[in-house]
């Protein structure tokens, strides 16, 4: 993970945008809470978070308001890649990864390409966060779209080691 289907052909050699997974544990988040909780912990706390997106991000709004057939869309996080020079569009989801979240995030993607991208802007990038991800249903879910959908895990604590040897174990099965 991140889970795409074809590399961005627009990358920067050896400099991954995306993380596999991202560490939330300064959130101060535990147990049941919702989107919007995570949201707010996040905007709190925007530099971390921004430090562990990595280089370049710069934040430009959250909740963002866009009009759709006559309904209101809220885009949870928006950011621009300053290295890109693209928009990032951000979805926070609870739980696991659903295959109706792509569709979500490509429609706001489309929405900013034709309504919100400049002249000299890159296309714009969906990156949908979970909780969980199924690898096949991520894979099978964004087959045949376009490369600009990522989709990455986050945490709110460091793995235990049990769940690091597990880990290894199996990126050891699959070499």
């Amino acid at each position: 993970f991140p889970v795409t289907i074809k590399k961005l052909s627009s990358l920067p050699v050896g400099e991954p945008i995306f993380k596999d997974s991202y560490l939330f544990n300064f959130l101060d988040l535990s147990g049941k809470f919702s989107e919007r909780q995570l949201e707010d912990a996040i905007l709190d706390r925007v530099v971390k978070v921004l430090t562990e997106l990595g280089k370049h991000f710069s934040l430009v709004g959250r909740q963002v308001k866009i009009l759709v057939d006559g309904n209101w869309e809220k885009i949870n996080l928006v950011f621009y890649h300053t290295r890109l020079h693209c928009y990032i569009l951000v979805e926070l989801k609870k739980g696991k990864f659903k295959k109706d979240y792509v569709g979500q995030i490509n429609a706001y993607i489309q929405y900013y390409r034709h309504n919100e991208q400049s002249e000299g802007d890159n296309p714009t990038i969906g990156l949908i966060l979970c909780e969980d991800i199924g690898y096949e249903e991520a894979v099978y879910a964004l087959g045949g779209l376009e490369e600009k959908i990522f989709i990455a895990k986050y945490g709110l604590e460091l793995p235990s080691e049990r769940q690091i040897k597990e880990r290894m174990k199996r990126l050891d099965n699959v070499s």
